[in-house]
């Protein structure tokens, strides 16, 4: 009896045991997290996800939507006939604004004589609310739909009807994981995976000033690309974005007006695309940093500096102890290296080695920092005949003289807006 009691209360917890795993094992498609109950005040931009197809006989359906039920079929009605646009904004992204929401669409068509009329057309959509930016939600909505038509060619997973209940959890995967976390990730099929992730609008960010001497560098290819397709001046100025010519001379070769290039420059900075250098003069210093030491031990870092600084011309790569030493050479202590110096100390190497890009990625990847002189006198005792004001002292804004043969440089802190004010002040009562 005792065994046959055993027994029982092993197969009770086994039991217990399978149906706790089978209440908490992740969905298969799920990619990213388990899925928890959301209430009304968890939800925050999007409010509901649809998909919709064009019928025959009824016209512009909802298919499938989360949460159930939350656009009405006069909802529908009432912004169909531009959800479902002439043949002509195929494929563009389509913002509806109404009294209480903004609607998201982005309409595909597919031609073919395996469907009904010769095509088929559908469309996923996003309801936001009236105040949310949709700026990012216009990406996401085209790359999920351009993603359904992808698949809708290689396996009929739109028209089937065989997957319904994957794009009923595809719709409410979209809408959970946007709004709780900002990235969404769906496994539709073995072959395709559904990534999307929401990001901050540029537009929104405070446009820095640009000086005519910076210049731009091209760091991700594949946006700028994207950043073509959608404005004109970038398309102009695209093909001289070469990391040599600075503002001033976009503008001049491009033959567009300055402040449209400026604004243009702005906006692939905020976005990301670009990177701002100062213009790389060979009379310029620079002095290395201790970012200088991760060249040694990181191998993609190797690769990646080995392959910028290489020289056009040249078909052999640079020695990565080669930059590393050059890079060391630029210290931080008297006599000071400019790059003039620098080049004809290493003038054996130079035949594969691009100074500019040598110095670029050196600025991109903060290995090295610029080192400017103020020449306000011939002598240290000049100086302070001139200004005894800025004698030094215990103030750690006090300022340092370099003497560099007969001349002397001093080289003056940065002063607070107070202060220049003040100067100024004293300058004109004198």
């Amino acid at each position: 009896t005792t065994q046959n009691c055993a027994v029982w209360l092993f197969v009770l917890f086994t039991c217990m045991s399978l149906a706790l795993d089978r209440n908490s094992a992740v969905h298969p498609r799920h990619l990213c997290h388990t899925r928890s109950t959301l209430t009304d005040d968890d939800i925050m931009s999007i409010l509901a996800v649809l998909l919709c197809d064009f019928h025959t006989k009824s016209g512009l359906v909802c298919r499938c939507q989360d949460p159930p039920n939350f656009f009405s079929k006069a909802d529908l009605a009432a912004v169909d006939r531009w959800i479902l646009p002439k043949h002509g904004i195929y494929d563009h992204s389509v913002v509806i604004t109404t009294e209480q929401h903004q609607v998201v669409s982005h309409t595909i068509c597919i031609s073919g004589s395996q469907y009904d009329r010769n095509g088929l057309i559908f469309c996923p959509v996003f309801v936001l609310d009236r105040d949310v930016d949709n700026w990012a939600y216009q990406y996401i909505i085209a790359k999920c739909a351009r993603l359904l038509r992808t698949v809708e060619i290689e396996s009929k997973f739109v028209s089937s009807g065989d997957m319904d209940a994957t794009l009923v959890d595809m719709l409410a995967a979209i809408r959970h994981d946007l709004n709780t976390t900002g990235k969404c990730a769906f496994r539709l099929d073995e072959q395709n995976t559904l990534r999307l992730t929401v990001v901050n609008n540029p537009r929104t960010r405070a446009l820095e000033p640009i000086s005519e001497n910076m210049v731009p560098i091209v760091t991700r290819p594949d946006l700028l690309r994207l950043c073509t397709e959608r404005d004109l001046t970038v398309a102009f100025i695209a093909p001289y974005l070469d990391g040599r010519r600075s503002l001033e001379q976009l503008a001049h070769v491009a033959h567009i007006e300055r402040m449209l290039v400026e604004r243009c420059l702005q906006y692939l900075n905020n976005c990301d695309v670009i990177a701002l250098v100062e213009e790389v003069q060979m009379a310029d210093f620079y002095v290395v940093t201790e970012r200088v030491s991760k060249l040694l031990g990181d191998k993609d870092l190797k690769t990646e500096c080995v392959q910028y600084v290489k020289a056009t011309a040249s078909e052999t790569a640079p020695s990565i102890t080669t930059l590393v030493h050059m890079y060391c050479a630029l210290r931080a202590e008297e006599p000071f290296l400019s790059l003039y110096a620098l080049q004809d100390r290493f003038q054996a190497h130079m035949a594969n080695i691009d100074i500019v890009r040598f110095v670029q990625y050196g600025r991109l990847r903060g290995i090295l920092r610029p080192l400017v002189y103020h020449r306000v006198g011939t002598s240290y005792h000049e100086i302070l005949v001139a200004k005894p004001d800025i004698a030094p002292s215990s103030d750690h804004r006090a300022p340092r003289c370099i003497t560099e043969g007969d001349a002397a440089i001093l080289s003056v802190p940065s002063a607070s807006k107070k202060d220049a004010v003040s100067d100024d002040h004293d300058d004109d009562e004198e």
